[in-house]
């Protein structure tokens, strides 16, 4: 299984309406130790695109809030992986 990934997309070049701002692929977050994983997120893959408003629809407890965390310190972490 390949590891997930988390990262900004780079600047636009050409149509900057196509190229995503950000992009998540088979995001997985588990809580617990190995004897007792408990699956909070499985492979959420989603991409935002300059511009455009996403938002996180679900049942309570189905991984909303842990996504949306994950993903903007994530996406902090990649950007300071990046600058410096």
């Amino acid at each position: 299984m390949n590891a997930p990934t988390l990262e900004l997309a780079p600047p636009p070049q050409s149509e900057p309406a196509l190229a995503p701002l950000l992009r998540v692929d088979r995001l997985a977050i588990n809580f617990g130790g190995v004897k007792t994983p408990m699956g909070a997120v499985d492979s959420a893959t989603f991409s935002v695109a300059r511009g455009e408003t996403v938002c996180l629809v679900g049942e309570s407890g189905c991984g909303k809030t842990v996504t949306a965390l994950a993903t903007a310190l994530g996406s902090a972490s990649s950007r300071q992986d990046r600058c410096g």
